[in-house]
């Protein structure tokens, strides 16, 4: 009966130590890596930079190719060159996180609670 106990224990501890590897390799392969379709160590050539849906199955997107960047129009059946665009006159992404948006309106209330 103690040696049932025992390997009952060891199968448990090694199930938590295979998923816990599981969850090291996921984390540090994942939105980016093996898992995801991007080759670990390949450069990529391709960026999609902005998307904008227009209907349901047609888009709008802004790529880099090459150190290209031109605007891509997609339907269900087709992709169309729309322009090319200087990356000059792209307007640069945000840099604020989720956190400091949240931080800002936590602020905001704080303020209002004060006055």
């Amino acid at each position: 009966m103690l040696g049932e106990f025992a390997t009952a224990i060891i199968s448990m501890i090694l199930f938590v130590v295979i998923i816990v590897a599981l969850a090291v390799v996921i984390k540090k392969y994942g939105k980016n890596g093996v898992f995801f379709g991007k080759q670990i160590g390949q450069e990529r050539n391709i960026k999609v930079l902005e998307r904008c849906a227009v209907s349901q199955n047609q888009f709008l997107l802004i790529v880099e190719v090459a150190g290209q960047t031109m605007l891509l129009g997609i339907t269900n059946n087709h992709i169309e060159r729309i322009a090319d665009i200087d990356s000059a006159e792209l307007i640069p992404k945000n840099e604020t996180s989720f956190s400091q948006i949240l931080e800002n309106v936590k602020g905001k209330t704080n303020e209002e609670k004060d006055s």
